[in-house]
């Protein structure tokens, strides 16, 4: 059974290892497409202003997200931590 186990997670991790090597065609194909397919577009008129209140609300959000995914192992996720 330990042999089973063994083979299984080296077929397993050669398997997922040659699976994560298509995000590199992938993104080769979208590098061609994107100098292929987007253009420059001329801006006219003023540039936009930046929206500092809504920067600070996202960040914040996701701040407390990730503080609260990161204490919810330890603590649990009833704690009012988390």
């Amino acid at each position: 059974m330990v042999a089973f186990a063994a083979e299984l997670r080296r077929l397993l991790r050669r398997v997922v290892s040659e699976v994560l090597y298509i995000n590199v065609f992938i993104a080769i194909i979208a590098i061609v497409g994107a100098i292929f397919f987007v253009s420059n577009a001329k801006r006219t008129g003023p540039r936009p202003k930046l929206d500092i209140p809504g920067i600070v609300l996202v960040s914040g959000a996701l701040c407390g997200l990730v503080y609260g995914f990161s204490n919810a192992e330890t603590d649990g996720w009833d704690s009012p931590l988390a």
